[in-house]
C-alpha cells in the first residue's frame, strides 16, 4: 500500500529529500491555519487515492478554502471520519522531473536517466529525456536520498519519485509511486532493460538489468481515445502501445514512444 501523503513527506525529510512547504490538515480550522502559515496559492491533496489530478483542489484565494474543504475533507458517509489532507505550497519551478529507480532483494539500486514531464489538467501528457542536470550535485543528492528511502522502506522493485526542479537547480520531492510508473513507459523501447522487466527481476531475486538509455526518445500518452493506427504509424520511429481499455475522457488508454 502506498504511504499516505503526510507520512510520505516525513519519509522524504528523513532520507534527505526536501519536499515543498506543507501542512497536514484534518479539519477546516486546520486548513485555515495551514493557509495562514503557507500562504496562497496552494494545493490541497488527499492523503489517499489521488492520481492524475484527482483528489486535489487548487486554492488561489481565501474564498476557495471552504469549497476545497467541502470537496475533499467533508465525510461522505454519516459515520465516516473527516479526510486526512495535506496543503502544499506552490513552488516556482522550472520543470518537473521524475527519477525511476529499482532496488534488488540484496539492496543493489540502479537509476534510470531522469525524465522531464509535462502535464495538462493534472494528467501526464508527454515525457522526454531531462538531459544534463542544471545542478549535478542536487541530482546526486536526490539519487542518494531515493536509495536511502528504498532501503528504509525495505522496498524491492521499481519506485518513481517526482520532483520539482527550481530555477537554481534545486530538487524538491513532490510525489512517490512505489511501482512501475507512467513516466517510465519509454523504457520499453529505449532502455537496455525496461522498468517492467527490472521490477520482475528485483522481486524474483534475479540480477538487475542495465538501466542505460539506448536511443533518443519521446513518449506521449494517448488520453481518452486512440487515433487510427494508420495515422499514428506514419511517423518515423513511432511505437504504439494500446492498453485495451475502454475509451473514456481523461483516461490513459495507451501511449506512443518515438525513438531516434
Amino acid at each position: 500500500m502506498p504511504p499516505r501523503t503526510g507520512s510520505k513527506r516525513s519519509r522524504f525529510c528523513a532520507h534527505g529529500l526536501k519536499p515543498a512547504p506543507h501542512r497536514l490538515v484534518e479539519s477546516e480550522a486546520q486548513l485555515h491555519e495551514a493557509v495562514e502559515a503557507i500562504g496562497l496559492p496552494a494545493v490541497l491533496k488527499t492523503c489517499r487515492g489521488g492520481y492524475d489530478g484527482k483528489g486535489q483542489a487548487v486554492l488561489r484565494e481565501s474564498a476557495d478554502v471552504t469549497d476545497a474543504w467541502e470537496a475533499l475533507g467533508t465525510p461522505r458517509e454519516p459515520r465516516s471520519l473527516p479526510a486526512r489532507l495535506v496543503l502544499e505550497g506552490f513552488v516556482a519551478f522550472a520543470r518537473e522531473i521524475s527519477i525511476l529507480s529499482v532496488r534488488s532483494r540484496d539492496g543493489e539500486v540502479r537509476h534510470y536517466d531522469p525524465v522531464c514531464n509535462e502535464h495538462s489538467g493534472g494528467i501526464l501528457v508527454r515525457s522526454t529525456p531531462a538531459g544534463p542536470a542544471a545542478n549535478p550535485a542536487a541530482l546526486e543528492r536526490a539519487r542518494a536520498g531515493i536509495a536511502s528511502l528504498m532501503e528504509g522502506l525495505g522496498y524491492v522493485g521499481v519506485l518513481a519519485v517526482e520532483l520539482f526542479e527550481t530555477p537554481d537547480g534545486q530538487l524538491l520531492a513532490s510525489e512517490m509511486a512505489p511501482r512501475v510508473h507512467n513516466s517510465g513507459h519509454w523504457t520499453i523501447d529505449a532502455a537496455a532493460c525496461d522498468q517492467f522487466e527490472n521490477h520482475l527481476r528485483a522481486v524474483l531475486g534475479w540480477p538487475l538489468g542495465s538501466t542505460r538509455t539506448i536511443c533518443g526518445w519521446e513518449m506521449r500518452n494517448l488520453i481518452g481515445s486512440i487515433p487510427p493506427a494508420s495515422e499514428l504509424l506514419g511517423e518515423a520511429g513511432l511505437r504504439l502501445h494500446a492498453y485495451g481499455k475502454a475509451e473514456k475522457p481523461g483516461r490513459k488508454v495507451g501511449h506512443v514512444t518515438v525513438v531516434s
